[in-house]
């Protein structure tokens, strides 16, 4: 849309929005976030999957900090307290998804700013990059959005926190399933067999059953699963 704000541009740097350029706009902002939310979900479901191998991500890890911020501003935001922001921003990378914010904590009004700093009885100097990172900790925390302490949502509210970086923890969620997923499933797939006696004949869907008939042990039968 911005490209297209520019082409028509007059030589005063004015243009016209047509209502088609609202309309796209919408669409945009309406699939950017439905893709975005959709798939937080859906790596909370796989995690939570995985969990019960007690198979987690990494402590520091972008998977993890996603999750837990997935918790904090889609599923269990707070009206006045833990919530995203609402002008969330947009990125479309070159050859990657389009993803918008979930939290949008990279701004804020400086009136409204001061405000809460003077509720923490915080002045100046302060590092700013150290704040944030307590910030994150905070987040990372088991606590609830409705049990944390009123001084730790304002330090949120004052200081920011960093955006998960979906990109990066899809990629350490595809790492997580390939080296320890996988090989997971292949050691519960091998002890059903070994447990339950099926085997699967390499030369098409037909599996074998060991069982015991009139006291005879080893007999086999093929059953044809097609």
């Amino acid at each position: 849309m911005s490209d297209e704000l520019n082409r028509n541009r007059d030589e005063n740097g004015r243009c016209e929005i047509s209502p088609q350029m609202l309309r796209a706009q919408e669409r945009w902002d309406l699939e950017s976030d439905s893709l975005t939310f959709y798939i937080y979900y859906e790596v909370k479901s796989v995690a939570d999957i995985v969990g019960q191998w007690t198979i987690i991500p990494a402590a520091g890890s972008a998977l993890e900090y996603a999750l837990k911020a997935r918790d904090r501003f889609l599923a269990h935001p707070e009206f006045c307290r833990i919530g995203p922001r609402s002008n969330r921003s947009k990125a479309l990378a070159k050859g990657a998804p389009a993803f918008s914010d979930i939290a949008s904590l990279q701004q804020w009004e400086t009136v409204v700013r001061d405000e809460y700093l003077a509720q923490l009885q915080i002045t100046a100097p302060y590092d700013q990059a150290q704040e944030a990172e307590k910030n994150r900790q905070i987040l990372l925390s088991k606590p609830r959005n409705e049990r944390l302490r009123n001084e730790e949502v304002l330090r949120v509210k004052a200081f920011r926190a960093p955006e998960p970086d979906l990109a990066g923890a899809l990629k350490e969620l595809a790492a997580l399933l390939h080296s320890s997923v996988l090989p997971k499933i292949a050691q519960v797939s091998a002890e059903a067999i070994k447990r339950f006696g099926f085997e699967e004949i390499p030369d098409g869907p037909v599996f074998s059953q060991r069982f015991l008939t009139g006291g005879r042990c080893g007999q086999e039968r093929a059953h044809d699963m097609r």
